[in-house]
């Protein structure tokens, strides 16, 4: 279906069109599993979805039909090692913050402003949805990044005559495996995406909560899954993941999409840290638990 006629298919479905926006969240967006488990067994018609860092993972799987049990079994097989695989090069680390500190801002330094490297967590991105283009998903999906080169937010959609009007960079070529791998490059801990002239990090800093996409997209009934918790602010980082939380946090706080969705759904998670795969499960019923809070609402 073209990418026009695709839309304003959806968009002439009225009320029944339902989108649901997935937020970021780190470790804690296991929890995401367990309302898409809640969607697909009651049969809820998810007609547009989006994400940020770690949710545009899960809306992209929602925007493939890939089954909860399948992301279970994914989730299931991951260890510290796929997520944290440090990079300890001290000389290029000197050789990167010296290139910014000297204002010599190029790609070729950016590699070294991360603690890990995120290729293993690349390979298994694209283990599971391949190399096909985010043009070629059937269902309506918008992704977000940031173009660190530029400053401008970024839509990765395969409808961008929804974003016409936006103020960022609308990209609509580029593999999905690549959209969600920029998406999920935490400021300072994962290295982030080159494409084209971009280099691309974490949506999260400027939209860790992106409800405004699917508003866009034409839903007319819009559900918004969080599993981001405010970290606390009455001590010093604890380290550089604990920093690159919080610098999300402060964008996010201060971030001019605000958009109020009809359902939140918010699990109640404790405190996970990047790497522990201990709580997986509990995270998973925690999903599925708020989502049967809230079920009333949607049969």
């Amino acid at each position: 279906m073209h990418i026009f006629r695709k839309l304003e298919y959806y968009v002439k479905r009225g009320d029944k069109y339902v989108g649901v926006s997935f937020s970021g969240g780190g470790q804690r967006g296991i929890a995401h599993i367990g309302v898409i488990k809640g969607f697909q067994r009651d049969n809820i018609p998810i007609s547009a979805v989006s994400g940020s860092s770690v949710g545009a993972i899960m809306a992209a799987a929602v925007a493939k039909g890939k089954d909860y049990k399948d992301l279970i079994e994914v989730v299931n097989t991951l260890n510290q090692k796929d997520i944290l695989d440090i990079r300890i090069n001290i000389w290029s680390i000197i050789k990167g913050y010296f290139g910014l500190l000297l204002g010599n801002f190029s790609l070729e330094n950016t590699n070294y402003w991360s603690l890990l490297k995120g290729e293993r967590l690349t390979r298994i991105i694209k283990q599971i949805f391949g190399e096909e283009n985010i043009s070629n998903v059937k269902t309506p999906l918008a992704i977000t990044a940031v173009d660190i080169n530029t400053g401008l937010d970024t839509i990765f959609t395969n409808v961008p005559q929804a974003f016409r009007d936006f103020e960022g960079l609308v990209i609509s070529e580029i593999p999905l495996y690549l959209a969600i791998r920029a998406s999920i490059s935490i400021p300072l801990v994962y290295r982030g995406v080159n494409y084209q002239e971009g280099y691309f990090i974490d949506g999260g800093l400027t939209n860790n909560i992106p409800v405004f996409l699917v508003r866009k997209i034409g839903c007319k009934k819009i559900i918004s899954v969080e599993v981001t918790k405010r970290p606390p602010f009455d001590s010093k980082p604890l380290g550089i993941i604990d920093l690159g939380s919080r610098v999300i946090t402060v964008a996010v706080d201060n971030s001019k999409y605000s958009v109020v969705p009809d359902i939140v759904i918010r699990p109640n998670i404790p405190t996970v840290h990047l790497g522990n795969f201990n709580k997986t499960k509990e995270l998973i019923d925690l999903g599925y638990k708020a989502y049967l809070e809230i079920r009333e609402n949607l049969l």
